[in-house]
């Protein structure tokens, strides 16, 4: 394995961050210490220039938190302009999105106008809650402008539709409503696309999943003999997603355990969660436990780490429709393989072969395993069983272990956790402290072994049968 967190990757991450901290402390902050307006001004704009020159990925996304959360509005305009810059940069675009709503015009008028120039589609979602639906804005005597802020977004709107004709705005509006795209392909194919595959580069070690529409969930008529509750993952809908790579297999417990080395040493400052303990310690669990292989999976492992390994890895977590879709394609299998289980296709069942065992039994075997019991079946090599193979060529995305993703369980959106300082006791019962786990495990029943199943687990909990992969988006 190449480390990616490397001598020299770390050096130029810490000469950044430090070069960030002195232009904004520096040159920023004390702007308004010396000089006249136009020297403030200028002293704004030369730091600014300064900044552009950041390259590290890493330290982008630390440069437009400083800017974006300062409660200074010139500091917070500085990011909307160096958004131009690093408009490459998805962390650019989140820091646009973000500068929408801010409270100062100087901030969100230019931003409003940001998103127009560098067209970005998702920006819809921002602007129509400020002034409605493009089409009724730019039909005659729908609505009328209120000030500069209709002004701005109606020219953001109109740059990003590329038209101002009511009778097109009306199509384009409702294509992107139902699709999440503004313009589809008349010949779109709702299976793999190899030419959009080719416009993009190999990752080592990574999967390309192409932009489009895949189905996720199930219907109740295929799982006729579920046992399990599976109200929330029905019915079967369509969703579309933007392009993304994710790993082909599973982190392993040897590639965890260089990251778990290497903070060990350099601290995990720039990688953690916001929200994780202070003193939390990410050595897996597992360790010690010899029928934890290298080549296995990591389990034993929190969500806190999860996050902070994907992190340190240059990527992130995948979020609950990129792990699905990874898994399944576009067609609504029920397996990665197709609709049919097969035993011999997936680590389960406490590596049992038997297909009809009760849940009490289950329950009853489970009570007789653990990562604290030895001779037990745990996990597999990730690569041991070749069947376990998605449409896209991801490898072993049911049984094994779980999955983490970074999607709340019950709301479906990006899980934000806000426990920090907090006994576990104290968030047991909160709905935020859940993420969706996939995929099932080696002591799981077939029920849960599938592409569709939806999981959940408190985030602090670190079990011998959870672990996870990462993505790479895509801007």
């Amino acid at each position: 394995m190449e480390l990616l967190i490397n001598d020299n990757f770390r050096a130029q991450l810490q000469t950044e961050i430090e070069f960030i901290d002195f232009i904004v402390n520096s040159i920023l902050y004390k702007k308004c210490n010396n000089g006249s307006n136009k020297y403030i001004l200028q002293s704004l704009k030369t730091g600014s220039n300064l900044l552009t020159g950041v390259k590290n990925n890493l330290a982008v996304d630390y440069l437009f938190e400083q800017l974006c959360l300062s409660n200074d509005p010139y500091i917070r305009k500085q990011a909307v302009d160096l958004i131009y810059h690093f408009k490459e940069k998805r962390t650019a675009i989140e820091a646009l999105l973000f500068l929408i709503h801010d409270t100062d015009d100087i901030v969100f008028l230019p931003a409003i106008k940001a998103s127009g120039d560098l067209k970005i589609i998702e920006a819809l979602d921002h602007l129509m809650p400020l002034i409605g639906y493009p089409s009724e804005f730019f039909e005659i005597g729908t609505r009328l402008p209120v000030g500069l802020g209709h002004a701005y977004v109606a020219a953001a709107m109109e740059a990003i539709l590329g038209t101002n004709d009511p009778s097109i705005i009306k199509q384009l509006e409702k294509t992107y409503l139902e699709t999440g795209k503004l313009y589809l392909d008349a010949n779109e194919n709702e299976n793999i696309n190899n030419n959009t595959i080719d416009e993009y580069p190999e990752l080592e070690g990574m999967v390309f999943i192409p932009e489009g529409k895949f189905l996720m969930g199930v219907n109740e008529d295929k799982i006729v003999n579920h046992r399990l509750s599976h109200s929330n993952a029905t019915p079967m809908k369509e969703e579309y997603l933007a392009p993304y790579y994710i790993d082909k297999y599973p982190v392993t417990n040897a590639e965890y355990d260089i990251f778990v080395e290497d903070i060990k040493i350099n601290g995990d400052r720039h990688f953690r969660h916001p929200d994780q303990p202070e003193d939390k310690n990410h050595t897996r669990n597992t360790i010690y436990d010899d029928r934890f292989k290298p080549d296995h999976p990591v389990t034993g492992v929190d969500w806190y780490d999860a996050y902070a390994y994907a992190k340190w890895s240059g990527k992130d977590l995948p979020t609950e429709k990129q792990w699905e879709k990874a898994a399944r394609g576009t067609d609504g299998r029920l397996y990665p393989w197709g609709d049919d289980f097969n035993i011999n296709y997936v680590n389960c069942l406490l590596g049992s072969d038997k297909t009809d065992i009760t849940l009490t039994e289950w329950r009853h075997c489970l009570c007789e395993t653990s990562n604290i019991l030895p001779g037990k079946s745990t996990t597999y090599s990730i690569d041991k069983i070749k069947e376990n193979i998605s449409p896209y060529g991801v490898v072993g995305m049911v049984g094994n272990c779980w999955e983490y993703t970074k999607t709340n369980y019950y709301t479906k959106e990006d899980l934000d956790p806000q426990f920090k300082g907090l006994d576990v006791s104290e968030f047991l019962q909160d709905r935020d402290g859940y993420p969706v786990i996939k995929g099932g495990a080696w002591s799981s029943v077939s029920d849960m072994v599938s592409t569709w199943f939806r999981g959940k687990d408190l985030l602090t909990d670190r079990h011998c049968e959870i672990g996870f992969r990462c993505v790479k988006n895509i801007q």
